[in-house]
């Protein structure tokens, strides 16, 4: 007999397979999970607005031989102000494609569930920074993944703090200024971006949106975790290239 299961999930991504039917990729406190949505694309119907991209939904399922099938759902939360915002949901959609590219199968994901919906929730309501939420997601992501950076001290002196920094993205550690002056490299940062980077992987998950910088040092770090993720997943996010085409303010491109 075909087991029924019931558990909550976001939408991180839809394949429409029909004018009615689509497949949805959910993150689940248990890991990502593949979902055949019947009827999901029927205007009005029962399984329209909680296998939505993007909804946080409560799904009962019945598990197949190559994924599961959804039966009913009901959303827990919609995020409904990001369908306004073009910025805001593209950089949400960014989120997605790194949790999918990321997160685990069949295995615990709940920090990375409670990351995307804090996430989430702060660009919805729309008060907090882009850039702050974008760089505290993507650097929390490489911690999660196992992509620790090393940001105690400098890796060849061992000096705690440089006006004047090189941060190696393949490595993941820092050289100070005069370390980067005899190895003959080039600052990439300063002391405050890095002790913000400090802050993100070392605080706790309920502090890490807590901080500010100058616009031009948050355009240096969100340029700093872009690049960290892109260099330690050996891939090119479209998403996130979409993003930057659309960004009104100009922070985000390269």
């Amino acid at each position: 007999m075909t087991k029924k299961n019931s558990i909550d999930g976001l939408v991180i991504w839809e394949t429409k397979t029909s004018d009615a039917d689509k497949v949805i990729t959910v993150l689940t406190g248990n890991g990502i999970i593949s979902c055949y949505a019947r009827g999901s694309l029927k205007p009005g119907g029962k399984l329209t607005s909680p296998c939505d991209l993007l909804s946080f939904s409560n799904f009962e399922l019945y598990s197949g031989k190559n994924m599961y099938t959804v039966v009913d759902a009901k959303s827990n939360i919609k995020f409904s102000a990001l369908s306004s915002d073009i910025e805001r949901y593209s950089l949400a959609v960014y989120f997605c494609e790194l949790i999918r590219f990321l997160a685990p199968v069949d295995d615990y994901a709940g920090e990375y569930l409670g990351l995307m919906l804090n996430s989430l929730h702060l660009l919805n309501e729309g008060k907090k920074d882009l850039m702050i939420v974008k760089a505290v997601f993507e650097l929390r992501m490489m911690l999660l993944c196992g992509y620790m950076p090393d940001l105690d001290g400098c890796s060849r002196c061992g000096v705690e703090l440089s006006p004047e920094i090189c941060f190696d993205f393949i490595a993941g550690n820092w050289y100070c200024r005069n370390c980067i002056n005899s190895a003959g490299l080039s600052a990439n940062c300063s002391s405050s971006v890095l002790l913000a980077m400090k802050h993100i992987v070392e605080e706790d998950s309920s502090r890490i949106f807590s901080f500010s910088l100058p616009e031009e040092k948050l355009r240096v770090l969100n340029q700093i975790t872009s690049e960290f993720v892109e260099t330690q997943s050996d891939r090119k996010f479209r998403t996130l290239e979409y993003f930057r085409t659309i960004a009104t303010d100009g922070n985000f491109r390269e």
